[in-house]
Order: C-alpha cells, then sequence, then structure tokens
C-alpha cells in the first residue's frame, strides 16, 4: 500500500481534501480525509470528504480519510484497470467511494460498435443424416451414439477435436459427405456396454450460405460447433460458459459468495441493410454461486450432531426441499427434491463395474477429501434418473440480501471492458491452436474485428404537466411535483372516505397519521381530481391483520384504503391479503411499508414519498399526472382515435410437492392494459387479467380444461378469444372505436413469433373491423449490445438511439432502440419486431411513438425500459400472479383505473 495522505484542515464550512498516496498493488494508497471546521465539517455535520484513494493496480480504489465521524463520505476512486471500483470510507460510517462511471457520448457520425463478429462458412454444403434410433428416447444417449457411430467408421483416426461431425440428438451433420453412411444403412453400436441398433433414414443437402427456409437448423448446427469449440476452455452453465479457473475478486465484507467471468454466444442470421449475413454475438456476464455448503445447513439445524429425530428431519426437509445446489467438481445444479436419511456416504449405488460406496466413488473418480461419513444424502431426479448428492460438497445458491445488493456494483460490465473482454474471446477462437483447429475442419472463419453500423438519436418527447407549460426533458422531472396545478385540466372532483389501518408503536404513534394529512394536504395544494373528503382511522393490535378490521367496519364508497404494513418487504402475506381483499371489492389502496430498521432513512426522504405517493393515488384513479401529444411524434396519428395494447404474461416458479414426488406449477396470468389515446387529447386507460394454464404464454391457445394435471395448474376454463373480447369491453365501456390499434406485445421469444402472429393478431382484427393494427412484439431479454466509440474512449450510446440497419430477425420487419441511460454498466437497447403492419404508421414514426410511451409509465418520472403499455401490463400480471388464487377475481369497478401500480 502505498502512504497515507495528510488531510487539510478547511478554513470555513468544508473540509479540506486529504491527498492520497500512490499505491503499489491492487489497494491503492490511503487517502486522507478533511476534518470541517464549521457548518458542514466538524460541528454540525461532522462530515469531512474522503481524500482521493490512491491509483491501484487493479480493480479496488483507496481508503477515504478519517474524520470526527469515522470515514470520509466517500473513498477515493480505484485507478488501474477501467479505473476499478471506488475505495470504501476510511473509519467506521465512512462510506464507499464510486467507481469510474460508465459514460454515455453522443453520436457524432452515427456510427456504433457492436459485440457482432461476421463469420465466414468456406464450405457452402454441410449435410444432415437423419438417423432412426430406434427405441432410444435419450438425448444423452443418442448424443454418444453419434459418437460412437464415427468411432466405427474411422477407427484409430477418430478425434473429437479433429471430426468434421455434429448432431443435436436427432441428426448427424457434416461438413462433407461421408460415403460410409449411406441412406437405409443399418449398424449396430455398442454403447454404455449394450448393442444399439440404428438406421441412416435419409440424407439432405444443407446450403449454408443459401438456407431457403432452413435458417433455425443451419443456425442450430453452428451453435453445436461453437459450443465444442468453447467447452475446451470454458465451463458450461446451462446455455453460457464460465472461466471456472479464475475468479473475480471481491471486496471484503463480499466473502460469502463466488463470482465467475464468463460469455454468453450465439451464432445467428441477420439482416445488414438488405444483405443477410451469419453473425456471431458475444456478451461478457457474471455468475454468482453461495460458498455455503449444505452440510452447514444441517449442522447449523443440529447443532453439530448426527442424531436426525423426526423433528430435525422435518426441519432438515422443510430448509432443503426445492432449494436448487451446485457443485464445484463438475459445475452442475441440482434442484433438492428429498433428504435420504436412509443413506450416507458409506451406502452403495451400482456402477458399470460393480457396486461402489458413495466415500469410495468421490474421493477416488473425483479425489474428493469428506468429512463426515454418516451425513445424509440429497435425493434429485434428471429425467428418470434418480440422483444422490453428498451434502458436504453441494453449495447453496442462495445470496444474502447484503451480497445482492453489492453485485450490481460488482458485477457491472462497463462499455469499455465489455469490449475487451468479448475482444479476447474471439482471439481466443480464432488464433488458439484447439479452437482454430476446431473451426478450420468445419471451415468457419471468425472476423476479427466487431461490426460497425449506423444509428440515429431520437429527439425526446414533449410532456404536459397539469397547470404546467410543456417542457422536453433531458433528465428527470422529479422537481415538477411541487408546481402541479390539476384545477384547469379536471374541472370535477372527487371526495374520498379515507380508511387508514396501522399498528403503531411509541416511536411512530403519531409519526403515520400524520404522513397521511400530508398526503392530503398535497392533494389539496395540486387541486388534485381526487381529495380526502373524510378521515377514518384503525389502530391495529400486534399481529393483527388489515383486511380483518377493514371487515369489520361499514365502508363507504368513494373510498381510498391506505394501509401502513410493519414490514421489511412489500411481498409479504399482509400485502398479498390486501390486495386480494380490494381487487375483489373493487377498492384503490395504497400500502406504505416501514420497519424500524429503515424509519430514519425515510424520515430523511420524507417529502420525496409523499410526493410519490400522492401522485400514486392520483393515477390509481385513472388520471395522469403528465402526459405527451402523440401526434408530434407521429404526425400520421393527428385526428386518430388511438389504442395502444400492452400485453404481458406471468410464469410462475416451479415448486416441489414433498411426499408426491413430483414438481407443480401454478397457474399463468395473462395481462391487457389498454392506453386510449383521443383525438381530443384526452388519455384513458382499462385492464384485464386472463387465467392461463401454466406455462402457456400465447394467448387464445387454450380453450377448457377440466381439472389440473399433476404437474401444471390450470384454471377451469381459459377465455379463447381473450384479446377480442378485451377490446370489445374497451368499446362499450369507454364508447371508444379507435381508427389505429398499436399492440405491444412482451414475453415472445424468436420461436414463438410465427404463433403470435396467427393466433394473437387474428383476436384483434375480429374484435374490430377496419381498424388499421401494427402488432409489435417487444424483446427485451437480449445479448446484443451497442458502443459510441471515439479515439480517447468507449461508452454508451445516448437516449432515443435507434438502429434499423441491422436486424435480428431474417423475416420480419424490426428495429432496436436504447430508452433509457446507464451509468453502471452497458446499456441494454430493447427489440421491436413488428409481425402485422397495416401499413398506416410509418416505421420512423413507429420508432418516434414507441420511444415517446417511455416516458409515460405514471410511476417513475425518467423514461423507462418498456412502452407504458407494457410496463404496466408487466405490473398487473406480476400483481396478480403472485396472489394464491387458481383464478383470481378482478371487480369490474377497477377496469378504467391503475389500481395495480
Amino acid at each position: 500500500r502505498g502512504g497515507r495522505g495528510g488531510g487539510g484542515r478547511g478554513y470555513d464550512d468544508r473540509g479540506g481534501r486529504g491527498g492520497g498516496g500512490r499505491g503499489y498493488d491492487d489497494r491503492g494508497g490511503r487517502g486522507g480525509g478533511g476534518r470541517g471546521y464549521e457548518e458542514r465539517g466538524y460541528e454540525e455535520r461532522g462530515r469531512g470528504r474522503g481524500g482521493g484513494g490512491g491509483r491501484g493496480y487493479e480493480d479496488r480504489g483507496g481508503r477515504g480519510g478519517y474524520d470526527n465521524r469515522g470515514g470520509g463520505d466517500r473513498g477515493g476512486r480505484g485507478g488501474g484497470y477501467d479505473r476499478g471500483r471506488g475505495g470504501r470510507g476510511g473509519g467506521p460510517g465512512g462510506g464507499r467511494g464510486r467507481g469510474d462511471k460508465a459514460v454515455t457520448l453522443a453520436l457524432t457520425d452515427g456510427d456504433l460498435v457492436t459485440n457482432h463478429w461476421l463469420i465466414t462458412i468456406l464450405s457452402d454444403t454441410w449435410y444432415q443424416y437423419g438417423v432412426d434410433w430406434g427405441e432410444v428416447d435419450s438425448v444423452r444417449i443418442r448424443k454418444r451414439l453419434a459418437l460412437e457411430i464415427q468411432k466405427f467408421f474411422f477407427g484409430k483416426e477418430f478425434d473429437t477435436l479433429s471430426t468434421f461431425c455434429v448432431s443435436d440428438g436427432n441428426s448427424i451433420f457434416a461438413v462433407k459427405k461421408l460415403p460410409q453412411l449411406e441412406e437405409d444403412k443399418e449398424i449396430t453400436i455398442t454403447c454404455f456396454g449394450k448393442e444399439y441398433p440404428v438406421r441412416i433414414a435419409s440424407i439432405k443437402p444443407l446450403s449454408i450460405n443459401n438456407p431457403q427456409g432452413e435458417y433455425s437448423t443451419i443456425q442450430q448446427v453452428l451453435n453445436i460447433v461453437l459450443t465444442r469449440v468453447i467447452e475446451t476452455t470454458y465451463t458450461r452453465f446451462g446455455r453460457r460458459y464460465f472461466d471456472t479457473r479464475n475468479e473475480v475478486p471481491l471486496p471484503p465484507d463480499v466473502q460469502d459468495v463466488v463470482i465467475y467471468p464468463g460469455y454468453t454466444s450465439e451464432i445467428s442470421f441477420r439482416k445488414f441493410g438488405s444483405k443477410i449475413e451469419i453473425s456471431l454475438n458475444v456478451n461478457p456476464v457474471s455468475k454468482v454461486l453461495g460458498k455455503d455448503t449444505v452440510l452447514q445447513s444441517i449442522n447449523y439445524i443440529t447443532r453439530g450432531s448426527n442424531q436426525y429425530s423426526a423433528g430435525i428431519q422435518k426441519q432438515i426437509k422443510n430448509e432443503l426441499i426445492g432449494q436448487v445446489v451446485w457443485t464445484k467438481y463438475n459445475y452442475k445444479t441440482y434442484t433438492i427434491e428429498d433428504v435420504d436419511f436412509e443413506q450416507n456416504l458409506k451406502s452403495q449405488f451400482d456402477t458399470e463395474s460393480g457396486k461402489i460406496s458413495y466415500w469410495d466413488y468421490y474421493t477416488k473418480h473425483w479425489e474428493l477429501r469428506l468429512s463426515t461419513p454418516d451425513q445424509p444424502l440429497l435425493k434429485t431426479t434428471q429425467g428418470k434418473r434418480v440422483i444422490h448428492l453428498v451434502p458436504e460438497i453441494c453449495l447453496r445458491t442462495e445470496i444474502n440480501d447484503y451480497a445482492r445488493r453489492k453485485l450490481p456494483q460488482i458485477c457491472s460490465v462497463k462499455p469499455t471492458e465489455r469490449l475487451e473482454r468479448a475482444i479476447q474471446l474471439i482471439q481466443m477462437l480464432s488464433q488458439t491452436g484447439n479452437h482454430q483447429k476446431v473451426l478450420k475442419n468445419f471451415s468457419m472463419k471468425v472476423d476479427p474485428s466487431p461490426t460497425k453500423i449506423s444509428g440515429r438519436q431520437l429527439p425526446p418527447p414533449r410532456l404536459q404537466f397539469p397547470g404546467v407549460a410543456p417542457i422536453q426533458p433531458t433528465k428527470n422531472w422529479r422537481d415538477m411535483d411541487q408546481r402541479l396545478d390539476f384545477s384547469q385540466t379536471y374541472k370535477t372532483r372527487i371526495g374520498l372516505n379515507l380508511y387508514l389501518t396501522y399498528c403503531p408503536n411509541e416511536r411512530t404513534k403519531q409519526i403515520l397519521p400524520d404522513y397521511v394529512m400530508e398526503i392530503a394536504a398535497e392533494l389539496e395544494k395540486a387541486k388534485s381530481p381526487v381529495f380526502f373528503k373524510t378521515k377514518n382511522r384503525f389502530i391495529l393490535k400486534m399481529g393483527e391483520s388489515h383486511v380483518e378490521k377493514l371487515k369489520e367496519q361499514t365502508l363507504v364508497e368513494p373510498l381510498v384504503l391506505v394501509c401502513i404494513i410493519n414490514d421489511d418487504k412489500r411481498r409479504t402475506d399482509n400485502y398479498n391479503q390486501i390486495k386480494q381483499f380490494c381487487t375483489t371489492q373493487g377498492y384503490i389502496s395504497q400500502c406504505i411499508s416501514y420497519s424500524d430498521k429503515d424509519w430514519a432513512k425515510r424520515e430523511n426522504n420524507r417529502r420525496s414519498i409523499i410526493a410519490n405517493i400522492k401522485k400514486q393515488i392520483i393515477n390509481k384513479f385513472g388520471y395522469l399526472c403528465w402526459w405527451t401529444d402523440i401526434s408530434l411524434s407521429a404526425p400520421s396519428l393527428k385526428g386518430k382515435d388511438v389504442l395502444m395494447i400492452g400485453i404481458d404474461v406471468y410464469h410462475s416458479k416451479k415448486t416441489y410437492k414433498e411426499g408426491q414426488s413430483s414438481w407443480r406449477q401454478r397457474r399463468s396470468i395473462g395481462a391487457f392494459v389498454g392506453v386510449l389515446a383521443g383525438k381530443d387529447g384526452s388519455w384513458r386507460t382499462c385492464s384485464k387479467i386472463v387465467a392461463k394454464v401454466a406455462r402457456q404464454e400465447i394467448m387464445g391457445r387454450t380453450k377448457t380444461s377440466d381439472k389440473s394435471s399433476d404437474f401444471l395448474e390450470a384454471p377451469s376454463i381459459t377465455q379463447e378469444d381473450s384479446l377480442t373480447e378485451f377490446v370489445q369491453t374497451v368499446q362499450n365501456v369507454h364508447k371508444f372505436k379507435p381508427d389505429v390499434i398499436i399492440v405491444y406485445r412482451d414475453g415472445v421469444g424468436d420461436s414463438m413469433l410465427d404463433q403470435a402472429r396467427d393466433e394473437e393478431v387474428p383476436q384483434i382484427q375480429k374484435a374490430i373491423r377496419g381498424a388499421k393494427l401494427s402488432y409489435v412484439v417487444v424483446q427485451k431479454r437480449i445479448h446484443t449490445r451497442f458502443l459510441v466509440q471515439t479515439p480517447n474512449q468507449i461508452g454508451n450510446p445516448p437516449p432515443g438511439t435507434v438502429v434499423d440497419q441491422f436486424c435480428g430477425s431474417v423475416s420480419y420487419r424490426d428495429f432496436y432502440l436504447v430508452p433509457t441511460t446507464c451509468t453502471l454498466s452497458t446499456v441494454n437497447p430493447v427489440h421491436y419486431v413488428i409481425i402485422h403492419d397495416d401499413g398506416f404508421i410509418p416505421l420512423q414514426q413507429l420508432q418516434a411513438l414507441t420511444y415517446s410511451m417511455c416516458y409515460m409509465y405514471p410511476n417513475w418520472t425518467e423514461s423507462i425500459k418498456l412502452p407504458s403499455p407494457t410496463q404496466c401490463a408487466h405490473k398487473l400480471a406480476y400483481l396478480v400472479g403472485e396472489t394464491h388464487q387458481i383464478e383470481p377475481q378482478i371487480s369490474k369497478d377497477l377496469f378504467s383505473t391503475y389500481w395495480y401500480l
């Protein structure tokens, strides 16, 4: 470490800034904090500013300086590689400094760098050998048989790195025709000590550079080859690859997790302008795993004893069943289905060479050290195979809350690092011996330079606020809260009966009601369209239910329920019960969560919290605190009634049913949110949910279900034309017949685009004859990134950047949009695929309209990642999906409100 710099003593209200020493290795020098002299320093706040940290060699900044309250308020910035993460505060109370932010650079010449590399296939014709596998259903065994078939024909010359054949478990693909494999030829292959008869059923040539409808097959084959190349160096977790030999260095306060750097990679066909190319996408990612073993969890419950009574066994099972664990010896993840107390490491199992104990298997085959032979075994299944795992070498994937809060900063990959890491993988593939050997066998060549494309920047929309002149935001507009005046926008006001429930303690018994009174005052100040006419207060006893208390009262409408929940997290039984009660009764509710632990922090942010709650209450009754004129973004919509619909589907996680040896997945919830933009400038909303069979994404696929299956939960009936019914209800309730309908559909992957076009689009067309329709699929979980590169630095593109000359879909028109800024990492673009378009809105106007709708989400005073209708649908689907009802009931009184915000 470098020397500790001396902090200067400030003359007036600020402490002097200490100078940090220049560090020798990765921690940098320790900066000296300034001691404040008067107002901001020693007396009132006692917070001198932490000295600048030394330039570390790697990723840690210097520590902030010491002042009278402990550490300086910020640690020094890290030096070295990408300037690293910020240093920690100097003493107790010192905060962690910020590392260098990811910069946003202007689009000067329109050029963007992507994380895509072009691939050239030198051999145009490959061959697909269809194989009749007989009675073999296992893909794992089929792939092994495919290897044995190659060994059978090539004998000693066979080498997995030299072969030019791959298999997906159904067919064998070869880069050249194999005379040994003739059509209808039958052979017998020995595998795992057993003979399998297989037959070559068909031989089909594939044109790589002129696919003619074989895009998906060729993409699959090329990705199998890519997997073979990358797996020679990296460890595969699912569809991602990680360098398990080099862990990401962690700060001292986050040591109970392990983080591996890695990549996602995919080969696909892309449109560059009008030309179709084969592209390799490389995106650096991180894998975060826990370090605590399952045996540690068992020992915590048993307090180190190896005696497992019936009560202890039940506790252990309750703790572990359903949990995901990983094994470091083979880097695979498993879900615990049971804990077998009848077996331990001394127990034996069958292998090809005879019986062997679990102790001998893991100590000899995997060369692992084990310490507790009497520990029970963990049971899991893969297909029809039952697998027993050892708790001592199974690590839990759960991460504690503190580490989870730190992870975005630790795992973030800024633009410079992202490009450098991606280039490292490309260089490894192109230049390293074994990797190059495999690619050469399959006639594949990777371009050494990333692809450059053109983009352009859209201006932000002009926003209108009640009683305030329109603005064109360049940052958030939170400061507009105090200027809102609804008196000229809404001529009539609704007087609400307020019902407040809370459970106070000595400190909060007066603070909590004051909160609500301040909210009421804010509503009056803004001449809000809703106000509190009467105020009714109900104090709960400790443990008493909010819902039960409300059921005891005579509630008079119109009303609003404000429930203050004494919990750290909103997603609690209390919260869910309140929401279920309100949705069935048709009540608008506002839940405010607090805990003694974070109450001081909330008090410091009291003004902004009250302002946000005020806006939420206004929004929940269907009113907006800001809006935009969509005709400025899309002139073709001027004088038209427009209906924009957001669609999303919530899918629950699988849960394991103890004692029944089966998994179960709860029903899915589809959500529709409509935003009605009238030609008179008015804005209204509507929403609906539909229960669906678990896992089903496409709307209208399921008809009726007599009962739920053992695995997939289902409602008694699913509306086949749910989209049609929703649009017709919008017309009837709002007396609104749209001229144009624009659908933003979330959650549809590339493989389901055709299904959405064939099954969902006709439902909209059936609802309204003659209305112009644009049906747009929104894909947010993508790996494509765009970077701005200048001679001096690499940064994120600015908000509003749109790309339509680089297409991710071969069959449909599409574009990418960057709607937000990101200072922590690399900004994620959103991919929009137009699966149906009547041609009424030009593409550039649709792009501008989409960007303007990212500013319309009522809950956030900045642009968000998705158009407002889509984000609202996501919020609605998640809220209802988290309830425990198979067929949730939503009162029709809530149809025209934003009750779910």
